[in-house]
This record gives C-alpha cells, structure tokens and sequence, in this order.
C-alpha cells in the first residue's frame, strides 16, 4: 500500500475510541477547547474592528505558548500576534478568510504556503527575539483551521519518516522533506509541510473523507470547540514524533 494511504488509515485508526488522537483530546480538551475558542471570538472582534479583541484574548494566546511548549517568553507572544494578525489584516483575510488549504489552486496553494516565512521575516523585524516558527503555525491554524497546518519539529520527525517510505531511494523528492528543511525557523520549509497535507487529502478516497469530517465532530464533542481535519492529522503526527508505528509505515507481524 501506498504509505501516504497508510498514514490516511492510522488517522482514521486513532480517532477512534481509545486511539492516540483521541486520547489527545481528551487529555489537552481542558485547556485546548477554551484557547481554542478564546481565539475564535479573537478572529470575530477583530473582524468587526473591536479595538480591545487582541488584549481580550491575552490568556488565549498565553495558553497557545503554554500548552504547546513553544516557551517564548510572555511579551514576544503579544508582540508575535500583532505582527502576524497586522499581516492577516493587509492581505484582505479578516474579512475574507484565506482559502481552504484542500482543493484550492496551486496559486493559492504557493500564497498560503509562502505566507510563513513572510510573517517570521516581518516578527524578526519587529525585534522578536528567539525562533517563534513553530508557534506562528500554530496560531495562524487556530485562527484559519482549514488553511494552515502546524509544523514543530515532532510533526517534521513524522513527515520525513514518511518521506523515507515515499522515497526509499532518496533524492531531491525526498529532499524537501527532510527534518532540518522542514523545521528550520526561517520557514522555508514551510512549502514541504503544505505539499505534505495536500497529498495526504489527494490519498483519501472519498468515503474516507467522509469519515474524516465525522471524527473531527466528535473531537469537536470532546473539546467543545472547533476541530478541523487538518487538526487530526497535525495531532498524529505531533504523538507519532517519527514513529512508524503510530504513523503506520511499520506493521507489527502476529
């Protein structure tokens, strides 16, 4: 099989009852759920033009860095968020959200995609000290759920981990999505993390999308908040940290 159509099947394996996914979910649901939703009424007053949507949301964007252990220091995350959101604001998306990443046009695909590294270019300007790549992605995923996937280096162990399955004989395929690319804190690599999730949608058929929109429902039950597919992917990734096993590019004979 395909390992792209075995990674598609372990995220529908582990969002199942007692699955790695689900778990994950119902151990972080406590905290994750209010960010989650925090962050949303976030995206909502600054749509309206709420001057005081960004402070309001203060706790929101300190839990984001606390509970993913990105570990920036309290005032660069502030200083992180309103570089970024004054990006999203002159790109026209608080009042026009971003495309969704699956099934949008290869011009879509490349603005998403080179979106990253213009906003980690613009936060190194603004003086952020640190390498704040891993935490833009998780804002910009909470923000638009459906247009940007997480990277931090456990989701770049994965990736390639795939990529060796992908690609045993190496070369420049394989070499876009090599750890030290992927993770590097420029966000240039950013692009193989994009191609890495459209391929992943390309593998699903369409029964398994299906049933891929069905289980991030029920996460949605779980946490009581938003909870979109690229959310069960990213999650998989994040707790495989290059495992085959979870990532099921390795079965274990009976």
């Amino acid at each position: 099989m395909d390992p792209m159509s075995r990674i598609v099947e372990s995220v529908l394996e582990q969002t199942t009852e007692g699955g790695r996914v689900e778990g994950y979910f119902r151990s972080a649901g406590h905290w994750e759920g209010p960010v989650r939703r925090g962050l949303n009424e976030m995206m909502r007053g600054l749509e309206i033009g709420d001057p005081n949507a960004l402070a309001e949301a203060d706790w929101s964007l300190r839990h984001l860095n606390w509970g993913y252990r990105t570990r920036l220091p309290v005032g660069s995350v502030r200083l992180i968020a309103r570089t970024a959101l004054n990006m999203v604001e002159r790109g026209g998306w608080l009042h026009r959200k971003p495309v969704a990443l699956w099934g949008c046009s290869e011009g879509d695909v490349k603005t998403l995609a080179e979106f990253v590294p213009e906003a980690l270019d613009a936060i190194r300007e603004a003086g952020v000290p640190g390498r704040p790549y891993s935490f833009v992605t998780k804002l910009l995923h909470f923000c638009f759920p459906e247009s940007f996937p997480i990277c931090d280096s456990r989701a770049a162990s994965s990736i390639q981990m795939w990529s060796y399955a992908a690609y045993p004989d190496g070369g420049q395929d394989r070499e876009r999505f090599e750890w030290g690319r992927l993770a590097d804190p420029s966000g240039d690599g950013y692009d193989g993390v994009v191609e890495f999730y459209r391929r992943f949608w390309d593998a699903a058929s369409a029964g398994q999308r299906s049933e891929l929109a069905e289980r991030s429902k029920e996460m949605e039950r779980i946490i009581g908040a938003r909870v979109g597919i690229l959310d069960l992917l990213d999650k998989l990734l994040w707790d495989a940290k290059g495992d085959p096993l979870p990532l099921g590019l390795r079965v274990v004979a009976r």
